[in-house]
């Protein structure tokens, strides 16, 4: 008899435990989704993103007709500022780009921007993509150094 009152014991002590730690999990969670939340605004047109000291802004999106007279071809201007001491690198075809419908836009092979950046310098630059769809576009640049991904939904200028 005494046996068996041990083994509810400690039965009922294992589950106990057990639902504590699945609380204190779950609480932990929740704060960690919440901060994610923050860091998940999504930017539009002229406002400023800082992707570790690079502050990226997308200030123009126009369409194009490429060379060929048949390929719409999207444009997207950004200004770009290194408010850190070391050089930082940025590269317009590093950049994911999604029509409405969710496809990814291919690289157009025009005058992509692609450089380093001198600490405490500005620069601008443009990137080209082969268009599929319609807008709003959405623009996703993931920092190389944290892996932290910045999106914008970006409409093009009538």
């Amino acid at each position: 008899m005494k046996i068996k009152k041990i083994t509810i014991l400690l039965s009922s002590l294992v589950l106990s435990t057990t639902l504590l730690i699945g609380c204190s999990d779950t609480k932990t969670d929740n704060k960690k989704a919440e901060g994610n939340e923050k860091n998940n605004h999504i930017y539009k047109v002229d406002e400023t993103a800082d992707a570790d000291g690079l502050n990226i802004s997308f200030n123009k999106v126009q369409m194009l007709k490429a060379e060929d007279k048949k390929t719409d071809v999207v444009q997207f201007q950004f200004k770009l500022k290194n408010t850190t001491v070391e050089k930082k690198g940025f590269t317009a075809i590093e950049l994911e780009v999604k029509n409405a419908d969710n496809k990814t836009l291919e690289v157009y092979s025009g005058e992509n921007y692609g450089k380093e950046i001198s600490g405490g310098k500005s620069d601008s630059g443009t990137g080209y993509f082969t268009s599929k769809g319609k807008g709003p576009y959405t623009v996703k640049y993931t920092d190389a150094a944290t892996n932290k991904v910045i999106t914008w939904k970006l409409n093009i200028e009538k």
